[in-house]
């Protein structure tokens, strides 16, 4: 009885040139994602930012979230090389204020610095402050 050689497949093997190897593989997928990132960089239309920033903070001038506001707002302009501005919005339990920032365009140069506990409650006050933190922020 002789023995027989089991031959699953007619492919070549990698080293034989057949297949791509994983080298190749790689080589080729690097090139695809380079060739779609290079669009997306030609699309974009402008660098951020390209005019000044706007934070609006819904408490009072002078408290302790408008000061830490102000230094961050300070660190940003020197950082980013455009001016932060700082546009207090008080009342209504900083409700006012996160409403504005919830109904700016969405362009990424309005911004809301606020506490934790303004946004909180902010969806519980009279139906005509309501503001929805979770849907609209």
């Amino acid at each position: 009885m002789g023995r027989r050689a089991l031959r699953v497949s007619n492919h070549k093997t990698p080293k034989q040139g057949g297949q791509m190897s994983g080298l190749r593989i790689l080589a080729a997928a690097l090139a695809a994602l380079d060739l779609s990132l290079g669009s997306v960089v030609a699309a974009s239309p402008e660098v951020y930012p390209a005019r000044p920033i706007k934070v609006i903070v819904p408490t009072p001038a002078g408290g302790p979230v408008d000061v830490i506001a102000r230094l961050v707002g300070n660190y940003l302009t020197s950082s980013i090389g455009q001016p932060v501005v700082i546009d207090n919005r008080p009342g209504a339990g900083n409700t006012i204020g996160s409403k504005e920032a919830a109904q700016a365009e969405p362009d990424g140069y309005t911004l809301l610095y606020s506490s934790a506990s303004g946004l909180v409650l902010a969806p519980h006050p009279a139906e005509e402050c309501r503001l929805r933190s979770a849907r609209q922020l």
